[in-house]
């Protein structure tokens, strides 16, 4: 006599009456939901859109926000600030030529100059920052550290390409916000909210521009550099990721930290030197760095936040 196994021993009983029908009207609607949906076509690549369709497309939802927008507009409108005294074209949108004016244009190499003052700032307290507390800093979890401490970039060139794409980022933003509502609108693809418009002209028109007089356009920042752009993304700084095994990369890590330790302490003098200036417009910028940093998702929409949305803007 042949032994089953347990499960083949089951007898298989007929659905309900009421499952087969909703069964039923399920595949005779799968048809005419079917024939509802859009068509999938080629990207300009040769490339199925459906490709693209991933979850952080979803979220973001640029296939349909950018395909509404200008995007060589998108593009001009995230250049570095001119170095010459005039004012930067943008582009023409329903017959109407867009310029930032000259004096728009002060203003942002006033801030592009302030961002890199802050930058600096950051750095110097990321160097004299307890190993503990930068493990804290660079962990998911509440209830425990990462393994290794957050570090700085090692290349002097990929820290001079993420600061200039946070100075285009500044740039792009306050171009927008110089734009009329309903032009922003047709451009971006979607609108500028009310509490957006609030953290933008909250810097764009803080007292602390009647402290300070604006830059002079042609003096340039020393961290603007154009080539370093061009440097390529596979060049990672960073060794460690999240997914590597506990252990892997922590020696590496601790080493560079050491070595970062003694160059700080290497020269204890020139540090002592170093008088701590107050600077109104760096504090401002940070104020709008950190609102951007902890921006709330609209209806759940990723991109509807500044920084997800400019971070679609280099692969226009």
């Amino acid at each position: 006599m042949q032994k089953g196994t347990s499960a083949s021993r089951l007898f298989l009983q007929a659905a309900p009456d009421s499952i087969k029908n909703f069964a039923q009207e399920m595949l005779l609607e799968e048809p005419e939901l079917l024939a509802k949906q859009p068509s999938v076509p080629l990207a300009s690549e040769g490339v199925p859109k459906k490709e693209l369709l991933t979850n952080w497309m979803r979220r973001t939802r640029w296939d349909e926000t950018l395909g509404q927008g200008r995007r060589d507009i998108l593009v001009t409108l995230s250049e570095l600030p001119l170095i010459h005294s005039q004012p930067l074209w943008l582009g023409v949108h329903n017959g109407q030529e867009l310029y930032s004016s000259v004096k728009n244009e002060c203003k942002l190499v006033s801030i592009v100059a302030a961002l890199d003052r802050l930058f600096d700032r950051c750095e110097e307290t990321v160097r004299y920052t307890d190993v503990s507390v930068r493990r804290w800093l660079r962990g998911r979890f509440p209830d425990r550290p990462y393994k290794a401490p957050f570090e700085l970039v090692m290349r002097p060139t990929s820290e001079r390409q993420y600061r200039n794409e946070f100075k285009r980022c500044a740039c792009f933003w306050f171009r927008v916000l110089g734009l009329s509502p309903s032009m922003a609108r047709s451009i971006l693809g979607q609108e500028l909210s009310q509490r957006q418009r609030e953290m933008l002209e909250q810097l764009w028109y803080d007292p602390v521009w009647g402290l300070q007089p604006l830059a002079a356009q042609g003096a340039t920042s020393p961290h603007h550099d154009e080539d370093d752009l061009s440097e390529s993304e596979d060049e990672s700084d960073y060794d460690c990721t999240d997914d590597e095994e506990d252990g892997e990369g922590f020696d590496s890590l601790a080493e560079e930290d050491e070595v970062l330790d003694e160059k700080s302490s290497t020269n204890p003098s020139t540090r002592d030197q170093e008088v701590a200036h107050e600077d109104p417009l760096g504090d401002a910028i940070l104020r709008l760095c950190y609102d951007m940093a902890t921006e709330d998702f609209e209806y759940g929409r990723a991109g509807s936040c500044l920084l997800v949305y400019f971070s679609a803007e280099p692969g226009k």
